[in-house]
C-alpha cells in the first residue's frame, strides 16, 4: 500500500509502494496536507473520480484518450481486501467487476491493454505474507477473469507478487514483481518476471546477481524490454534488467555521488530513448531526492531534476509515463518537517520543469494521453489533468 496509508493484513502488496513514499513517522501528519506550490501553471486538474472510503488506485493503462483502465483494491473479503478494476470511457470512471478470493486479500498493481478488446492486470492473492501468490486477470472484452499463474518463494516462504504488466501483443506479455529467495544461505528478496505466450504464463529466469523488487515494465518491441526497482536489503540499490530477445541481462543505472537508489517507474520509447525514475539515498545519511535517469542507448545516464520542496526536503518520484503530443512526465512528492506537496514534472527536452500539481500531498501513478491530457491519482482519487502548452 501507499506508504501514507496502512497497509493490507500480512502486507500482501510490498516493494513498489513503500518505496514510493519512505515517510517516517515525525513527518506522516504533515505529508497528507494538500499545501500549495508555487510553481508556473500550464496544466489545469479536475477531479474525475472520488473513490469510496477504502478504494486505493495502483495503475493505469490507456488505449485510447476514450478507452482507458485503472486497477487497484477496495475493502472486501475475509482478509478486508478485494480487487479493483475501473474503465474510463472518455467521460467518466465506471467500477466493472473483477474476481477474487474472498477468503484472503485479493489485490491488482498493475493493468495494460493487449489488443483491441484484450486487457491484463497483475497483482497478489493471499495473506499471511509469506504465503502470497500471484494473482493475473484477463479481460476479454467483456468480462475479467483469473487465469492461472505460476510463483516462485522457497520452501517454508512462498510468498511471490506481481506489480506490473506490460503487453506487446495478445501472445507476448510481461509481468514483474518479486519472490522470496535465498543469496549465501540468507533469505533475500530476488525478482520474479513472468511471461505469456498466448497459451500459458511461465517464468522466465533472471541473472542470479539480481536481488530485490521489480516495481516497473515498459517495451518498445520484443527485443526491448525494461524492468526497474529496487534492492530490498541494507542499503537499497537501483536494480535494472534488459530483455534482449532472448535473455534479461542486469544494467547499471547510476545514482548521484555519494547515494544508492531505488527505481519505481520505467518508460521505454525506443532502444536508445528511455527513463526510469525514483529516489537517490544519501549513504553518509540524510534525507532522499528525486532520482531521473535517462538511457540513451549505451548507458543510463543521471539527470538532474529540480530541487523541489527546498534543500532539506525529502522528495521522489513514483512514476514516468510519455505519449505522442504530450511528451514526458513524472509525479511525486516532497515533504519537509513543516509541510509537503505533490510533484508534477515535465520533460522539456533540455531538462526536466515543475508544473501546477494537482490538489494532494503525494501522486502515486501517471497515465499520460496524447493530445496533452495526464491521469494521475493519490490513493483513492483519479485527477484528469489538460496541459496547455
Amino acid at each position: 500500500m501507499p506508504a501514507s496509508h496502512t497497509p493490507a493484513p500480512g502486507h500482501v502488496i510490498t516493494g513498489r509502494w513503500v518505496l514510493a513514499v519512505p515517510l517516517t513517522a515525525a513527518v506522516f501528519a504533515v505529508a497528507v496536507l494538500a499545501l500549495p506550490v508555487a510553481a508556473v501553471a500550464s496544466v489545469t486538474w479536475s477531479t474525475s473520480f472520488s473513490s469510496p472510503s477504502g478504494y486505493q488506485v495502483a495503475g493505469f493503462a490507456v488505449r485510447s484518450p476514450g478507452d482507458v483502465w485503472t486497477v487497484g483494491l477496495r475493502p472486501g473479503g475475509r482478509c478486508q481486501y478485494q480487487t479493483l478494476t475501473q474503465h474510463w470511457d472518455g467521460t467518466a470512471w465506471t467500477v466493472i467487476p473483477s474476481p477474487g478470493n474472498t477468503k484472503v486479500n485479493s489485490v491488482l498493481d498493475g493493468v495494460a491493454v493487449a489488443g483491441a478488446t484484450q486487457a491484463w492486470a497483475v497483482g497478489t492473492m493471499g495473506c499471511p505474507a509469506d504465503q502470497s501468490r500471484t494473482l493475473t486477470e484477463h479481460w476479454n472484452g467483456s468480462r475479467w477473469s483469473i487465469v492461472r499463474s505460476p510463483n516462485g518463494g522457497v520452501t517454508g516462504n512462498h510468498f511471490s507478487a506481481l506489480h506490473a504488466v506490460t503487453a506487446l501483443s495478445p501472445s507476448n506479455v510481461w509481468a514483474v514483481g518479486e519472490q522470496a529467495g535465498i543469496r549465501n544461505q540468507a533469505p533475500v528478496t530476488v525478482p520474479l518476471i513472468e511471461h505469456w505466450n498466448g497459451t500459458r504464463w511461465s517464468i522466465v529466469p533472471v541473472p542470479h546477481a539480481a536481488v530485490g523488487a521489480l516495481e516497473s515494465v515498459s517495451a518498445t518491441s520484443a527485443s526491448d524490454v525494461w524492468a526497474v526497482g529496487a534492492g530490498q536489503q541494507t542499503g537499497q540499490s537501483t536494480v535494472a534488467l534488459h530483455f534482449g530477445g532472448s535473455s534479461w541481462k542486469l544494467v547499471t543505472v547510476p545514482t548521484p555521488p555519494g547515494t544508492s537508489g531505488a527505481l519505481s517507474s520505467v518508460k521505454a520509447l525506443s532502444p536508445a530513448d528511455a527513463w526510469a525514475v525514483g529516489e537517490s539515498f544519501p549513504t553518509a545519511g540524510g534525507t532522499g531526492k528525486i532520482l531521473t535517469d535517462h538511457w540513451n542507448g549505451t548507458s543510463w545516464q543521471v539527470v538532474t531534476a529540480p530541487p523541489v520542496g527546498g534543500p532539506g526536503a525529502l522528495s521522489g518520484l513514483s512514476s514516468v509515463d510519455a505519449a505522442a503530443g504530450t511528451g514526458v512526465w513524472a509525479v511525486g512528492f516532497w515533504v519537509t518537517s513543516t509541510g509537503g506537496n505533490s510533484v508534477v514534472l515535465h520533460w522539456t527536452g533540455a531538462a526536466w520543469k515543475q508544473e501546477t500539481t494537482a490538489s494532494t500531498s503525494n501522486l502515486f501513478r501517471l497515465a499520460v494521453l496524447p493530445h496533452n491530457q495526464l491521469f494521475a491519482s493519490d490513493a483513492g482519487t483519479i485527477f484528469l489533468g489538460q496541459f496547455s502548452g
